[in-house]
């Protein structure tokens, strides 16, 4: 089944599986790793900002996990998604919204998050205009690494597309200052070894992660990470 309409594809892709348990809870090998690996990125950086910052905004939230994970810190937290069909499974997490017309008040949010959901607005710059707007403090984004017009689609419909490294963070100095770029998954995104380290399971060895993710903060080996993880201190207006 394909759909062409984005609100309707978020929608069906709602009602087709849990967004949030697919990549966490439910995934496997070495997908599991890196999933779980970026997730671990963000609440670590959730827990460091809570330091000076109260309030935070999940753009393209889904079912929310970030957003109730924020508010056990203590943070005020919302989320937006385009899809009613996952924010009901939810604890009241915010409203239907999209990220290139934030309904908020300007520097409203302390943090306003995209956690792998940038590749998808059709409109990527206009999202971020709107996040700097909305936002008091920080940005913390996770994307796709590729080229810039890597473009990937799903049976149902959905494209997304890839950032290159440098090109990225020289985007998100337009709205402050970078003060960490890393990645996620470097030594398994190797090309010449992806199929051989998958399969070998290398990515179970003992130390791995450790290594892996020490790996990831070197800059020049970052577009040979799977996902960056930027975490940017938005300038004064």
């Amino acid at each position: 089944m394909k759909i062409d309409n984005k609100r309707e594809i978020f929608e069906y892709e709602g009602q087709l599986f849990d967004h949030i348990a697919a990549m966490y809870w439910h995934s496997k090998g070495f997908e599991a790793y890196w999933q779980n690996a970026r997730r671990e990125l963000v609440e670590k950086a959730l827990k460091q900002l809570r330091i000076n910052c109260e309030s935070v905004l999940d753009v393209g939230c889904a079912e929310g996990y970030f957003v109730a994970y924020a508010r056990k810190l203590g943070y005020r937290a919302i989320g937006f998604d385009l899809a009613r069909s996952k924010l009901r499974k939810g604890d009241n997490l915010g409203a239907v919204g999209d990220a290139q017309t934030l309904p908020l008040a300007d520097r409203s949010m302390d943090i306003v998050m995209f956690n792998r959901v940038l590749e998808y607005v059709p409109d990527d710059q206009l999202a971020l205009q709107e996040a700097a707007r909305v936002g008091r403090r920080y940005l913390v984004i996770t994307v796709p690494v590729g080229g810039l017009e890597q473009i990937l689609q799903y049976s149902w419909g959905l494209k997304r597309r890839s950032y290159e490294p440098n090109s990225f963070q020289t985007i998100l100095e337009q709205y402050g200052r970078v003060v960490q770029i890393s990645g996620v998954g470097v030594l398994g995104f190797i090309p010449k070894f992806w199929r051989l380290f998958v399969w070998l399971k290398l990515y179970s060895l003992p130390g791995f992660q450790a290594l892996d993710m020490s790996l990831a903060r070197k800059k020049r080996l970052l577009p040979f990470v799977h996902e960056l993880f930027v975490v940017v201190e938005i300038m004064t207006r």
